[in-house]
């Protein structure tokens, strides 16, 4: 049995397009059989059987109306392939009414036979209370076909009040405008629908004295019929949320300083306009961006730092080659000495039938301040400032390139020697921080492995669904690895925390499997979370593949802070107890202390390893939100060099903290290798740094003892530990062995 994807393709216009909303996970059961599946749709979710080819099964009950009518399917004959098997084709849902409140609502009022003025009131009344959160892909495109409809049937039906329609849609576009700026992304064909109506609906709205202006939640507009205006300038201007306005004036004026946005037209466009046979002239300002989120502006590190105005003439798309240029002013929002600011513009092709693929061009800048930027154009479109994060010099990307190259290679070259070091002998492995150290160090392997081959998705060619798709689960894969090879750092704070500071000496097997089930599990989560059933809104799919802005700060900058405090907490505290250990034994002044001070020491070169991991692995990630936010030029070069050199040498860094600098590490190879090592190499390398610093004993009465001169050599140390037998034997690898927090016990 296998388990497959296919896409249901449906013919249209005689050509085969494939139907995203067919895709459906099937199961091959025989070559005359359609295999069960199951389909979730807006209407509902359904379940179908095995059906013999030919045959069509029972309808299935619809999820909304409680049986009252059926979906239903079609195992057809000519639905089979050879060497794959067959499917269901001729699945019929629309019986079904929408699972969504308002979806169904809508889609009823675009079902009803009855007159447009009846339906642009019926669907005015059903979409008041839409909200952001409320309009879904269905309720959006539903909504955008019954506007459509209503628009088209006011016009054939000679007695149906055109003003008191376009008034009613105007009100339902104005909430749709509110919709969340990815469902409008989704559906272009839904959105240049809206558009369409809304020039449609300015084109017969009711004026009193030749203007009338409109101030709703999303969208503010004022129109003019133009008529006696031949030597006057026309004055479009916006302040705050105000109401929207169009004047005729002598002479042009300067931009006033509350206007948010101000636009001057010059006499001869008016005289231009109004010889074409259109007299109406419109000036709208969008309060949100949604019905402008072009593929270009959504996959691009830029962002509005304005509202987006349209100006223009009912029944045109765009009026060009004006003569001489327009001036307009805009208000920004925020602006920054490492952002660029740009005069943009939306690009109207009457002939474009993917409006995802509208162009965002430039318009002249003319000047810019903190607060305003002036613009220059020769045509009437829609516009807006968009802000975009300056690149860095190319011969800085360059050497940060080289740089990210470099230190990756030394550092999977580190973390695979870092895991054979430590997997392949089993004294070494066995002790639980050993172990938890063989989890980070696979984790990062695995991340840093991925994102080198996979996270520069610029250069590579294909099928551009096979790349988006590879892309997306290469940023998959690495968000996964760094955020387990972050909780796995935390694991070891909070291990080194409980041997130090609570004292908890039996971690058991089920103390790691709790802690594993955590770190690569806790991840799972929230990765899954920010997959949003493999959509990929919230990754990268355009040139990185890696996270988008804000989602990265939400999952990924954030639980790395989080992370990185606690730890911090829990050194902090590890190095306070071992700082109080060491001050008691000094203050004690027993002869029996040497061999605990030594412990003390090799717990802190310990903790001392674990700190300049968190800090390399943790802080370093923590200078992103910073590369991000920072607007300054040369400190956003500094940064990256140092957030570059950073994260890039973790996994180099790793291994020679854990692997390099260790002791048991090192003579385990030696031998492993046929290198002659003393057998008291170690204890004497011990003895050796302690022996300048060992508190001189002085005897408590006239017998000279061998700890009289405990600190003049190296060799009476020797002496005084090689007589020193613990009373019960410890197995190397056991749940009390502290062997890998450096506590020296030895048997000779």
């Amino acid at each position: 049995k296998q388990w497959y994807q296919r896409r249901v393709a449906i013919t249209a216009g005689g050509e085969e397009t494939a139907c995203a909303a067919s895709v459906t996970m099937v199961k091959l059961v025989g070559k005359d059989q359609c295999p069960g599946m199951v389909e979730h749709t807006a209407r509902g979710s359904y379940a179908w059987g095995n059906v013999e080819k030919g045959n069509s099964p029972k309808g299935i009950d619809c999820t909304a109306n409680l049986g009252q009518t059926k979906a239903t399917a079609t195992c057809a004959d000519g639905s089979c392939e050879p060497g794959i098997g067959c499917w269901f084709l001729e699945v019929n849902y629309t019986g079904c009414p929408f699972t969504n409140e308002d979806t169904r609502k809508i889609d009823e009022i675009y079902n009803k036979d009855t007159t447009a003025e009846v339906k642009a009131s019926e669907l005015e009344a059903a979409t008041k209370e839409l909200t952001k959160e409320s309009i879904e892909e269905e309720t959006y495109k539903i909504g955008a076909d019954a506007i459509a409809q209503i628009l088209r049937n006011s016009e054939k039906d000679s007695d149906a009040d055109s003003e008191v329609v376009s008034e009613q849609i105007l009100n339902v576009i104005d909430k749709f405008a509110g919709v969340d700026d990815t469902i409008a992304f989704k559906d272009p064909t839904a959105t240049q629908t809206y558009l369409t109506s809304l020039d449609d609906v300015v084109s017969k709205l009711k004026t009193t004295r030749n203007k009338t202006s409109k101030k709703l939640n999303n969208i503010r507009l004022a129109v003019l019929d133009i008529q006696d205006t031949e030597q006057k300038n026309l004055i479009l201007s916006s302040v705050g949320d105000d109401e929207v306005r169009i004047d005729s004036m002598e002479d042009s004026v300067n931009a006033d300083s509350q206007d948010d946005i101000r636009m001057v037209i010059p006499p001869g466009i008016t005289e231009r306009i109004q010889s074409s046979g259109d007299n109406r002239f419109y000036f709208i300002v969008h309060s949100t961006p949604s019905f402008f989120m072009t593929k270009e502006l959504f996959e691009k590190d830029s962002s509005l730092q304005s509202r987006v105005f349209s100006a223009g003439v009912s029944g045109h798309k765009s009026i060009r080659r004006i003569k001489p240029p327009i001036t307009f002013t805009m208000k920004v929002s925020r602006s920054g000495e490492g952002n660029k600011s740009e005069c943009v513009y939306w690009e109207n092709n009457e002939n474009l039938v993917d409006y995802q693929k509208r162009d965002i061009s430039t318009v002249t800048t003319l000047s810019q301040d903190a607060n305003y930027v002036q613009c220059q154009t020769d045509h009437l479109t829609s516009f807006a400032i968009l802000m975009t994060s300056q690149p860095l010099p190319d011969i800085h990307d360059n050497i940060l390139t080289a740089v990210s190259y470099i230190g990756g290679s030394l550092s999977i070259i580190g973390l695979t020697m870092s895991l054979v070091g430590l997997a392949v002998f089993r004294q070494i492995r066995q002790p639980l921080g050993t172990k938890i150290h063989i989890n980070m160090a696979a984790a990062l392997l695995a991340g840093l492995l991925v994102f080198t081959i996979g996270v520069n998705h610029s250069d590579k060619k294909g099928d551009d669904t096979m790349k988006k798709y590879t892309c997306l689960a290469a940023g998959i894969s690495i968000h996964y690895f760094l955020l387990a090879a972050i909780f796995w750092m935390g694991i070891e704070g909070f291990y080194l925390y409980i041997k130090i500071v609570r004292v908890f000496g039996n971690q058991s097997y089920s103390f790691l499997l709790k802690c594993a089930l955590f770190a690569w599990g806790m991840p799972v989560v929230i990765v899954s979370s920010t997959a949003g059933y493999l959509t990929g809104d919230n990754y990268e799919t355009n040139k990185f593949c890696w996270l988008k802005r804000y989602p990265m700060i939400a999952t990924f900058m954030a639980p790395v802070m989080i992370v990185v405090l606690i730890n911090t907490y829990m050194f902090i505290r590890v190095v306070n107890e071992i700082n109080k250990s060491q001050n008691r034994l000094r203050a004690d002044n027993m002869p029996s202390n040497c061999a605990k001070s030594i412990d003390l020491k090799e717990k802190l070169i310990k903790v001392r390893a674990a700190i300049s991991i968190m800090v390399l692995l943790g802080l370093t990630w923590i200078i992103g939100p910073f590369l991000l936010i920072n607007e300054n030029e040369a400190l956003k070069i500094t940064l990256s060099y140092v957030f570059t050199v950073c994260t890039s040498l973790q996994g180099f860094f790793f291994f020679f903290f854990h692997c390099a600098i260790k002791t048991d590490v090192k003579e385990r190879w030696k031998t492993y290798l046929g290198i002659e090592v003393s057998s008291h190499s170690k204890l004497t390398d011990f003895s050796k740094t302690y022996s300048n610093q060992a508190p001189k004993f002085k005897p408590t009465n006239n017998k000279t003892t061998e700890f009289s001169k405990l600190g003049d050599s190296a060799s009476s140390l020797n002496k005084s530990l090689i007589s020193f037998k613990p009373r019960n034997k410890i197995r190397p690898g056991s749940p009390d062995d502290d062997s890998d927090l450096g506590l020296a016990v030895v048997e000779f």
